[in-house]
């Protein structure tokens, strides 16, 4: 997984101008990704389970993070710009949830 969401990262950093430090794979359970103000982007391994859109979206989303560290209007408008139809990419993600036993 690490090699496909770090490709995926310098993809999309390279369409953006935007760099993370560090791409790691985490055992992240509640979240699907996290950025840090150091710059290093996480991914929960539960990503592998995801459609190529939601994985899409959020490496947008992570990456769109190392210009706004919060969930503000431009962040969004970010987030828009560089994937348009980014709403129904979340929503399909929040379809997603995990059977805890």
């Amino acid at each position: 997984l690490l090699p496909i969401m770090e490709e995926l990262t310098r993809k999309y950093s390279d369409i953006m101008g935007l760099n993370p430090k560090k791409v790691k794979i985490t055992t992240a359970e509640k979240r699907w990704g996290s950025c840090n103000a150091k710059g290093t982007i996480c991914y929960s391994y539960r990503v592998m389970f995801l459609s190529q859109k939601c994985k899409e979206y959020l490496v947008i989303h992570e990456l769109s993070h190392l210009e706004h560290m919060n969930h503000s209007k431009d962040f969004y408008n970010l987030v828009e710009k560089y994937l348009p139809d980014y709403k129904q990419a979340e929503k399909e993600l929040n379809g997603y949830y995990i059977q805890m036993e």
